[in-house]
């Protein structure tokens, strides 16, 4: 026999929450939402430089805002284009 609506009695309801999943924590933090992370390459590429020259522009201080983060440097995509933007402002 097939089981109908009306012969589900026994089954306990269910409201989407799973019976043993913790009560949300009104104290904790929403996630954060990160920018794009750029690498050297990307960086250079989006800038028409090459690798080299970008290296060598974080040595001397004029390249986008960047960090070392597991030892690789990073670029945030929105640092890029802030950069970008007040390269052609300047002029």
């Amino acid at each position: 026999m097939i089981p109908t609506p009306s012969d589900s009695r026994n089954e306990p309801l269910s409201c989407g929450a799973p019976a043993n999943a913790d009560p949300p924590d009104p104290y904790r933090e929403p996630p954060i939402k990160l920018d794009r992370l750029m690498d050297v390459r990307e960086t250079a590429a989006a800038l028409h430089r090459t690798e080299r020259s970008l290296r060598w522009m974080v040595r001397e201080g004029t390249a986008p805002k960047s960090a070392l983060i597991g030892g690789r440097r990073l670029f945030r995509e929105s640092d890029v284009r802030t950069f970008v933007n007040v390269a052609f402002e300047e002029r």
